[in-house]
């Protein structure tokens, strides 16, 4: 346990549709992994203007996000979103087929929706690829309660055989074999306070229970013979992560030039009771099982603008938060151990401490011009985050400090044709990033403490999105 180092898989990103619109469940991430729209199964009329969402709404995304926003669809809908996303710094791609619908009848209404997905990643950085299925499946039901006032819930379940980059958490495996579940439950509220003012709340449950079975080929040299020999070594990983979230939102015009503003406040507690041991190359040392709890937050302002005739309208927008972050996180000495000093410390005692500070910041924006039937979109998503580690190891009695940052940055775009019958709408992002030599780029809900300076080459990830929108009238 003398150097001992600390893990925290964060997976509540990538519970929702677009956890950069909205960040109901907020993710931190502290290493160079990257992974693409794994858990975009809904449909969006926003994602292809970067996601704008503070001050502008999303007709197509809001009832999936916030249940209670259901009470708008007016009229069923069914839409059939298939997806696809590839990284270019590791051979492996992702195809997803979700269908939702939203519905309502007098004063309930409701939706649901379902994924089948196939994962083809590499076995290991050397062999072929294989593909996995993973499934979800999504609830909701609502009612309104009074003229302004709609309430909501839903459930959000996936089977999974594969998360999508994980397997790069454990350097050079012969297999690394995945299974587990997800649950999201969600409680919301929406408050009409005239025609042009809303008030939202939303309460968050969410669990992520996986297991990661690895086995490891080791050459190993029989000291008598000299002759090599292969030797396989199993691990058993277990991954464990509670959140519980608040989120608040409010929007109202400002003026009467179809200026309108918005702001939200959303809070994460996440608990982490079981951590993989990850064994990532020449970037993290091994790492034990350890627990933590980390606290989150999004503080966020929007403003759009809409202006033009119906035919020919431009709407634009922009959203900034500002997301503050504080973890703690420890590893517990599974046998007893002797500090430098002489000193005790006993089975199930601390043995490196680490608190880590967030400071990141982001910011989207985007644009949708129609030109009558047709509607073009362009979007900028643009992140940085900033963290300090202090982390005290107990048994070498040491201390040290660490700050990092980088920034990353997602290109956004699409076009939609719409007639009352059928609306198609396609919509891409690439997603790029970058660091100076001693800055790790990340963009996959893990904490780790860096052990090198070596930094993998930033992924670029590529998604495109096919939208096929029945309303019923």
């Amino acid at each position: 346990m003398t150097s001992a180092r600390w893990s925290v898989p964060c997976l509540a990103l990538v519970m929702m549709a677009h956890s950069h619109a909205h960040a109901q469940a907020i993710s931190l991430t502290t290493i160079p992994l990257a992974s693409g729209d794994q858990f975009a199964i809904f449909p969006s009329q926003n994602f292809g203007m970067g996601g704008v969402s503070f001050a502008l709404e999303d007709g197509l995304l809001d009832p999936f996000v916030n249940p209670a926003k259901g009470v708008r669809s007016t009229n069923p809908l069914f839409a059939i979103t298939p997806t696809v996303y590839s990284v270019d710094t590791r051979r492996g791609s992702v195809w997803t087929l979700p269908v939702a619908g939203i519905t309502r009848t007098g004063d309930w209404f409701g939706g649901g929706a379902g994924a089948l997905q196939t994962i083809n990643v590499p076995r290991n950085r050397l062999a072929g690829e294989v593909s996995t299925t993973n499934k979800y499946a999504f609830i909701s039901a609502g009612r309104v309660l009074s003229d302004k006032v709609a309430v909501g819930g839903s459930g959000y379940l996936s089977n999974l055989r594969a998360m999508d980059g994980s397997e790069w958490y454990f350097g050079e495996p012969f297999s690394v074999n995945q299974s587990g579940h997800t649950e999201q439950f969600r409680l919301g509220t929406l408050v009409q306070l005239d025609g042009t003012r809303f008030f939202e709340t939303l309460l968050l449950l969410e669990q992520v229970n996986m297991t990661y079975d690895v086995t490891y080929r080791e050459f190993v040299t029989d000291s008598l013979t000299g002759d090599e020999e292969v030797e396989f070594r199993d691990e058993h990983n277990v991954e464990a992560t509670r959140t519980w979230g608040l989120h608040l939102a409010y929007q109202q015009p400002l003026g009467s030039h179809g200026w309108r503003v918005g702001a939200i406040l959303t809070g994460n507690r996440k608990t982490h009771p079981k951590i993989p041991t990850y064994e990532i190359n020449e970037v993290l040392a091994r790492i034990p099982r350890d627990p933590g709890h980390t606290w989150a937050y999004d503080i966020g302002l929007g403003v759009s603008r809409t202006f033009g005739p119906p035919q020919a309208r431009l709407a634009v927008g922009m959203d900034l938060a500002f997301e503050p972050a504080w973890s703690h996180t420890w590893a517990e000495a599974e046998a007893p151990v002797t500090t430098t000093s002489g000193q005790n410390i006993r089975v199930g005692g601390k043995t490196v401490e680490n608190r880590f500070v967030f400071s990141n910041v982001k910011t989207r924006m985007g644009l949708t011009q129609h030109a009558g039937p047709v509607a073009f979109q362009m979007g900028l998503r643009v992140e940085l985050t900033d963290y300090g580690l202090d982390q005290w190891n107990h048994v070498m009695e040491s201390y040290r400090h660490q700050d990092q940052r980088w920034a990353e940055w997602t290109l956004t775009w699409g076009i939609a044709v719409g007639t009352r019958e059928l609306r198609l709408h396609y919509q891409g992002a690439h997603r790029d990033g970058n660091y100076n030599p001693n800055v790790p780029d990340a963009s996959r809900a893990v904490l780790a403490t860096l052990s090198g300076s070596l930094i993998p080459p930033i992924p670029r990830i590529t998604t495109h999105r096919l939208s096929i929108v029945l309303p019923i009238h």
